[in-house]
């Protein structure tokens, strides 16, 4: 089965039509670190030149060996071809391969699985696989002419996502045809002097490969959203950015942005419908805008929409795993034994069907050739749960999840797939192999809503059901549920734990594989919460009332706030801690002859101020929180806390949420001070302390025995207005509630979401403390 691609390509602001931009000096994304092959586009662009030629053709305007070298995808929706010199990656390397770029073209790579990733293959392979030649060759075979749809998206490097470090799909398209890599003329001697085929060395399996396959479109059947029209309106009219976050095409689903992240990627039907939805989803926002942007209506782009939706569809099989569930049980290749079932199915015989009239010994005469294999397949092991793994056949899984749902997620999610198969995506969690880098195909991954949907939901326009097995609406309680626990958990990202039901019901409405769809969602069945839908939300959400509104909050979040606001409510609440303050009269005193000395203007009153109120209370109380803007000394005077600390003996941790902050402060403590005390991660400080499982069993740690948690007597957390709920949650349910913890919580620039509200630190308030 042909698989489907995703490609990048550098920030463009004509739309990719093979010319130079129109202001290439203010295009800055394309040279930017998360571009396409930035670091070669910032050193070889020539601006002056680019600039002098703006708007012009490349074609007719450069020779080979200069032309701009964002010509990976500068000729995506280009109409006239150029040739190009291909230049080595490497330094210093002469050599080159002369090329054309063909209209509606592009080229491409796919890095992940042309590098040697884990230790333990670069120890037997070096930097490069040996293969690299077939593995090059059965990813170009994955893709058909007229079957394969072609993604075109930016990375982070783009006007319109930058700020969320997110992906920015641009369009799509149907493959028309590729043209695989040629080799760079490398002599025996320079191959030999880089030490190819040498044991030991790390280019022993060095290719001389030229790493760019081309890639051709089909432009008549390609859609380009109008991204650089809402630039300009947004530009001109600016309190109208809405109409451009309406528009925009971002990748959000967990399983979505691995398939984006290495530059050129192979999707699956399933990634790929959901992938054309959105886009549908944004040409039908357009419409709603009333060509106060796109002056036409859009209407040549649904269609073409609409077309690829229609052949995705209409290839893709109903059951596309199900040779790799009747594997797992027969282990062996079941490739033929699956189409002849498949073969044999229809509306009013489905394979649900199929199979009970096989379990009771009643074989259809089609099938009989492989009686052998379904009388082994009838084994208990199948037969008690079978209408479960059955549905499993629905979804594109791999072989990995499928062997990993059936053998470790039996009570979560096998006993109750039959009528739910939505508990995969609120209970499966990826486990991929350690060696999965240096795996060129998809092993394991987040199994996201939308994949259950394309199982459990054909479209109806194009598909017909097979209703005894696809027996989940669009408004199943089961299915609301999941959706409302991606939407609070995309919300905890931001620092959010809860949302109006009429809110999440409003984004329930604008899913792309129903919007603007003949779904019904039952809305004031949810909002007045009918027992259907109250008995299974209940399970996973925590709903609260006030007047006519209801809160829906996700259960472990609710109560990972309770807990934390347990803790913190006895800190506040612990009468103060007898004064073992160092002496910092004299130490401001001595801080404040330093300074004026190094600062012209030096403000002493205020720093005096500051300074007394911290050392007067960051000692004596059980919760403290220290916050300023940069430069305001936060980190110096945090060095002279541990300092104090550590020379009455009591106990310390340091913690920061990242690897980054942990080694900065680290690295200030060593500076301020004679200690060489080290900082750790939070994730580090949880795993290296026995708790990495908290981060899946919610329910072990919240009813936590005394006994299993640990004694902190000191806990300094930098940058903390980093840390998410659940790690606060962690931290706080693993300490012990003695009466010796003294948690100080050193805030960097911004605090806890919840607090930095009534600080409304600014520039104009260098240092404040908050006992």
């Amino acid at each position: 089965m042909s698989k489907h691609l995703t490609i990048r390509m550098a920030w463009h602001d004509n739309n990719w039509d093979g010319k130079i931009c129109r202001n290439p000096e203010g295009n800055t994304y394309c040279t930017g670190a998360h571009s396409l092959l930035s670091g070669r586009i910032e050193k070889n662009k020539k601006t002056e030149i680019e600039q002098a030629l703006k708007g012009k053709c490349i074609n007719g305007n450069f020779d080979p060996e200069n032309v701009p070298p964002c010509y990976w995808s500068i000729n995506a929706f280009g109409d006239s071809p150029f040739d190009v010199k291909h230049s080595h990656a490497f330094r210093g390397v002469k050599h080159t391969i002369t090329d054309m770029v063909n209209p509606y073209s592009v080229f491409t790579w796919p890095f992940k699985l042309s590098f040697v990733h884990t230790d333990k293959s670069k120890a037997i392979h070096g930097s490069y696989w040996p293969d690299l030649e077939q593995r090059i060759k059965d990813f170009i075979n994955k893709f058909k002419k007229d079957e394969s749809i072609i993604f075109f998206y930016a990375n982070y490097d783009n006007p319109i996502s930058a700020d969320e470090m997110k992906y920015l799909l641009l369009g799509c398209s149907v493959m028309k045809e590729t043209k695989s890599p040629e080799h760079f003329p490398f002599t025996e001697k320079e191959l030999d002097r880089m030490g190819k085929g040498k044991s030991g060395s790390q280019m022993k399996n060095f290719s001389t490969l030229n790493w760019a396959i081309q890639f051709t479109h089909q432009n008549n059947k390609s859609v380009l959203l109008p991204y650089l029209d809402y630039i300009k309106h947004v530009e001109e009219f600016p309190e109208e950015f809405e109409k451009l976050d309406d528009i925009k095409v971002v990748i959000d689903e967990p399983s979505l942005v691995r398939s984006f992240k290495y530059v050129a990627m192979d999707i699956d039907d399933d990634k790929c419908l959901y992938l054309l939805y959105k886009i549908r989803k944004s040409i039908y926002k357009i419409r709603e805008h009333n060509r106060q942007v796109i002056h036409h209506d859009m209407e040549e782009e649904e269609k073409r929409i609409e077309a690829l939706i229609k052949m995705v569809w209409e290839r893709r099989s109903l059951y596309p795993t199900l040779d790799k569930v009747l594997k797992h049980f027969l282990k062996r290749d079941c490739k033929d034994l699956a189409n002849a079932i498949k073969g044999i199915l229809k509306k009013d015989f489905d394979l649900l069907q199929c199979f009970e009239d096989i379990a009771r010994g009643d074989i259809p005469e089609e099938l009989e050739d492989f009686e052998d294999e379904l009388d082994d397949l009838m084994a208990p092991q199948f037969k008690r749960k079978y209408k479960a793994y059955l549905k499993l056949s629905l979804f594109n899984l791999t072989d990995h999840q499928i062997n990993r749902i059936i053998k470790y997620h039996h009570n979560s999610i096998v006993t109750g797939m039959e009528s739910n198969p939505y508990l995969m995506y609120e209970y499966y969690e990826p486990e991929p192999p350690e060696n999965e880098m240096d795996i060129p195909d998809l092993v394991d991954e987040s199994i996201d809503i939308y994949k259950i949907d394309v199982g459990m939901i054909p479209d109806s326009r194009f598909v017909k059901r097979h209703r005894k097995i696809q027996n989940i609406r669009e408004s199943s309680p089961k299915r609301i549920r999941s959706l409302m626990i991606e939407y609070l958990w995309s919300l905890e990202g931001a620092g959010h734990t809860y949302d109006n039901l009429r809110s999440i019901i409003k984004n329930i409405k604008e899913y792309p594989l129903i919007f603007h769809t003949e779904a019904n969602i039952d809305e004031n069945g949810i909002l007045d919460m009918e027992d259907e839908y109250r008995n299974h939300f209940q399970e996973r959400l925590h709903i609260k009332s006030e007047g006519q509104e209801k809160y829906i909050y996700l259960k472990e979040l609710y109560k990972a706030e309770l807990r934390i606001k347990e803790k913190i409510t006895l800190l506040l609440n612990r009468t103060q801690h007898p004064d073992k303050g160092l002496d910092y009269p004299k130490y401001i005193d001595e801080s404040v002859k330093d300074l004026k000395k190094r600062i012209k203007g030096f403000e002493e009153g205020q720093f005096r101020e500051e300074r007394k109120k911290l050392y007067e209370n960051v000692f004596s109380n059980s919760l403290f929180l220290l916050t300023g803007k940069p430069g305001s000394g936060k980190t110096y005077e945090t060095s002279h806390v541990i300092e104090h600390l550590t020379s009455l003996n009591q106990g310390l941790e340091i913690l920061a949420p990242t690897g980054k902050a942990a080694l900065r402060i680290s690295e200030n403590i060593r500076n301020n001070t004679d200690l060489n005390i080290k900082a750790n991660t939070i994730d580090r400080y949880i795993f290296e302390n026995g708790f990495w499982w908290a981060y899946e069993d919610w329910d072990r740690l919240h009813n936590l025995p005394e006994k299993e948690k640990l004694t902190i007597s000191n806990l300094i957390i930098d940058e903390s207005s980093m840390i998410d709920l659940h790690k606060l949650y962690i931290l706080f349910s693993r300490i012990c509630g003695s009466s010796r913890v003294s948690p100080f919580s050193m805030v960097k620039r911004v605090m806890l979401w919840r607090i930095m509200f009534m600080l409304q630190i600014d520039q104009t308030v260098p240092l404040e403390s908050c006992p």
